[in-house]
């Protein structure tokens, strides 16, 4: 009888021990890149990059003094930041919601970025998948 219990108790603690969860990462930077949104958040940036390069540009053919320059350029930057924050964070508050819709939807019990990763295997790797499901989300709740 003492057997029965010892091997019935093992066993359930064996199954304990090796239940893990679904878990899957994905390659966020990928992410970032190549996403609909990703691409529409650089897009954006780089057309005030652009904007402001023209607004300097005139601003040293009228001649206006070095210190004036320096002025208008650091002001400008701080803009710069604050709309790339500004974007990062809207771009963070839709992947996060996201990537919990893709979790609940497939099952995952847990979902981490690749980059700190050093070996996992491809099977778990479901950037592709995301990345998909995210265009199409992000579509969505535009």
């Amino acid at each position: 009888m003492f057997k029965f219990i010892l091997s019935v108790i093992l066993v359930i603690l064996s199954y304990s021990f090796s239940f893990a969860g679904k878990i899957a990462f994905i390659d966020m930077q990928k992410v970032l890149n190549e996403s609909v949104a990703g691409k529409e958040i650089q897009n954006t940036l780089n057309k005030k990059v652009e904007k402001l390069k023209k607004e300097i540009e005139r601003k040293q053919a009228a001649g206006e003094s070095q210190q004036a320059l320096q002025k208008f350029m650091m002001e400008k930057q701080r803009e710069l930041n604050k709309l790339r924050q500004q974007l990062a964070d809207k771009f963070m508050k839709v992947l996060e919601s996201a990537i919990k819709d893709f979790s609940k939807r497939y099952g995952y019990d847990l979902i981490l970025d690749k980059t700190p990763i050093i070996y996992g295997n491809k099977s778990l790797n479901k950037t592709a998948e995301f990345l998909n499901f995210f265009n199409n989300y992000y579509k969505r709740h535009k």
